[in-house]
């Protein structure tokens, strides 16, 4: 999965059916279900995920989609970053 710009928008919609790498990168990302339902994992904690859900995080530890439940899955995610040099 590609990372939007920073402080960007973007709608992703999950082409694989497997499990991928985690993610990690500096800022607050915000993530909005739409379609679909995932198990999506912060660091050590897992979250099932429906339709309307909204989940905030800090990008910087490990995260992604862990398993993919109901297909197709469709999600807005908005990663925004502070005032920091990590950018």
């Amino acid at each position: 999965m590609r990372l939007p710009p920073p402080g960007s928008a973007s709608m992703v919609q999950v082409p694989w059916a497997r499990r991928r790498p985690a993610a990690q990168h500096a800022g607050t990302e915000i993530l909005y279900m739409l379609e679909g339902v995932m198990v999506y994992g912060h660091g050590k904690s897992s979250y099932t995920l429906h339709p309307g859900d909204a989940l905030q995080f800090d990008g910087e530890a490990p995260h992604g989609p862990e398993r993919l439940v109901e297909l197709p899955i469709r999600f807005l995610t908005v990663t925004a970053f502070g005032d920091s040099p990590h950018h």
